[in-house]
């Protein structure tokens, strides 16, 4: 009778030490997400195809910035999206930003009327070292076979 609360003690701290594991991956990766990673434009187009559309604005919001816009290619019906934000610094270096794709009723309207035309929206968010000082913002447009790194005009004091 004795070894019952011996295993239970040892089954109570194995289910504790795995959700401690569980929980410190998870705070990790959720991190890592959230943060910028370096990005190297080698290989990328930099000429936009015809009929290539976007908008680009940000904001200030809790401390960091917030970049909202959208790109497509007109009458380009989206089979696969992949579109993310970029930044160069003043240096030189190139940030991958942490990026949520979105409906976005101006990429509908932009695109035509394409099915899935929608989802050329995306937010992406600016901090950590990537926003140190000026930096210029791009478009990274991995859709239909593209992969393009489109220079939007936008820069961030």
């Amino acid at each position: 009778m004795p070894a019952a609360p011996a295993r239970r003690g040892t089954f109570l701290a194995l289910a504790a030490a795995c959700a401690a594991v569980v929980l410190g991956f998870t705070a990790l990766l959720a991190l890592s997400l959230r943060l910028p990673r370096r990005f190297s434009p080698a290989g990328c187009e930099t000429q936009p195809p015809p009929g290539f559309v976007y908008d680009l604005s940000w904001r200030q919001e809790a401390g960091r910035t917030v970049l909202e816009g959208w790109a497509c290619i007109r009458e380009d019906r989206f089979k696969n999206v992949d579109i993310r934000a970029v930044v160069r610094t003043a240096e030189g270096q190139y940030y991958l930003l942490p990026t949520v794709l979105r409906e976005d009723a101006a990429a509908k309207a932009a695109i035509g009327d394409v099915p899935f035309g929608e989802y050329g929206g995306f937010t992406a968010y600016l901090s950590g070292k990537a926003a140190r000082g000026p930096v210029t913002c791009y478009i990274l447009y991995r859709c239909n076979g593209y992969d393009l790194l489109a220079e939007t005009g936008v820069s961030i004091p």
